[in-house]
This record gives C-alpha cells, structure tokens and sequence, in this order.
C-alpha cells in the first residue's frame, strides 16, 4: 500500500518502533517518519526523519530491511490523505 502511494506522489507517515540502522536514536516509545520514495538500486526507503538536530540531516535512506523491522513493530500503522 505505501509503494502504491508513492507511485501516485502521495507521501505517507508511518509509526516505526525500537532500532532503525541508520537512526540517531533507538526509537523505544515509537516515532512517526514520512516516506516520500524507494531507492531500488540501495534497497532503501527514503524517509523524511525529524529526530535529527540539522535539516540537512532529516533526508534519510533506511535499509529495507531495518525500517520493515522497526514499523512491524508499530503493527504497520500509516496514515495517508486519500
């Protein structure tokens, strides 16, 4: 469902919880990121974080991997406009 909003160019906020490789910060009382694409070549979820200090630093690429781990964890839950 994300993938498919993201084709249509529509973002999505997901809860993630605990370890996220690549984080600064374990995310133990969960955390909201918003998806705003998928880098095929780097199997990576490209991810809008605000938990970093620096702008610059909140365009995220997070290991497929790691981030499907992290937002099982938070059961899945997404939000998106429709």
């Amino acid at each position: 469902d994300i993938h498919r909003q993201l084709m249509q160019g529509i973002p999505v906020a997901v809860s993630i919880r605990g370890s996220l490789e690549g984080a600064p910060k374990a995310y133990e009382d969960g955390h909201l990121l918003v998806v705003v694409g998928w880098d095929a070549e780097k199997k990576s979820v490209i991810c809008h974080d605000p938990a970093f200090d620096n702008h610059h630093q909140v365009l995220k690429y997070y290991p497929i991997k790691s981030f499907i781990r992290a937002w099982e964890c938070s059961r899945r839950l997404a939000y998106w406009v429709d």
